[in-house]
């Protein structure tokens, strides 16, 4: 599959405002993968939350996202990779596993 890449506003890809002009890299894939969420028109997005991942994106960082259960983690993650196009491998957990 051939993958082109295009560098996004992160401001502007995830319409949030007051954060740092902080560029994303989008993929776009000559077939849709199945791995990639699809948008929720309707998700709404933390700015403090795209700002700190969308600097470790920049920086080729890796990302935990921790919190407890059902406070949205799950649904940021998909969206991002959904509004980036990226492929989204899920390992999850809790305390008790």
């Amino acid at each position: 599959m051939k993958i082109r890449r295009t560098e996004v506003s992160a401001a502007k890809l995830f319409n949030v405002s007051g954060i740092k002009e902080i560029p994303v890299t989008v993929f776009e894939w000559e077939t849709k993968s199945p791995r990639v969420p699809d948008i929720d028109p309707d998700y709404e997005f933390d700015p403090k939350m795209v700002e700190e991942v969308a600097i470790a994106m920049a920086l080729g960082k890796h990302v935990d996202i921790v919190g407890p259960t059902g406070c949205g983690k799950s649904s940021f993650v998909n969206q991002i990779a959904a509004y980036t196009n990226r492929e989204l491998f899920v390992n999850s957990g809790n305390a008790e596993t």
